[in-house]
């Protein structure tokens, strides 16, 4: 310290005049030549306010527009289920949601055809895959989750081929797109019933 409190040179106060003197090199600064770091500290936590306030802002428009949060582990699950990037998971027509918030990211998927953006109901195709996985009926492994309505060809096709959302010939066929997205809608229906009955129950 280079002054006490009522601002007399102290014994390190001295040695460093002494010291600048001689060198002609000053080697303390005065509290007013220093940055504030109190106020950068606080400009730092004022910004994480408003961005954490904007994304709970976001997290509710989500909810009500039925999205349904999902864990990072879930996440990552289907990343590797379906071969997707990152980019294609998070963009049209799958339309994932990564926010950031209280220094934690937290991921939201499309769980109603309310929030379909897409004339193949893609959000809920991969909403039953969380299902499947939740229930453990879809295991954690590599590919192999088939896009939309497939698995009757010789070859079965991951939901993305080279970095692309596949789609065959078995788009052509509505009666078999209807189908399946009525098994999934089941799915799910079914899902939320029984988690609303967890809750209720606790």
């Amino acid at each position: 310290m280079i002054f006490d409190s009522k601002g007399r040179l102290t014994y390190e106060g001295l040695i460093a005049y002494y010291k600048a003197k001689d060198t002609g090199k000053k080697t303390w600064f005065y509290s007013t030549e220093l940055p504030s770091r109190k106020v950068e500290l606080n400009s730092s936590y004022q910004a994480k306010q408003v961005n954490d306030e904007k994304a709970l802002k976001e997290i509710e428009r989500l909810k009500k527009q039925n999205y349904d949060e999902i864990s990072e582990d879930e996440y990552l699950f289907l990343l590797s289920k379906t071969t997707c990037p990152e980019d294609i998971i998070l963009s049209y027509p799958c339309n994932l949601k990564k926010i950031k918030i209280d220094n934690k990211i937290r991921y939201f998927i499309c769980s109603s055809p309310k929030c379909v953006e897409d004339a193949f109901y893609t959000p809920i195709k991969l909403y039953s895959y969380i299902i499947s996985y939740r229930e453990g009926t879809m295991k954690k492994d590599n590919g192999n989750a088939a896009s939309n309505f497939f698995g009757s060809g010789s070859k079965k096709r991951n939901f993305c081929e080279d970095g692309k959302i596949w789609k065959g010939p078995e788009f052509t066929d509505e009666a078999k797109r209807n189908e399946e997205l009525q098994k999934e809608l089941d799915l799910i229906k079914k899902h939320k019933e029984k988690m609303s009955k967890f809750i209720e129950g606790k």
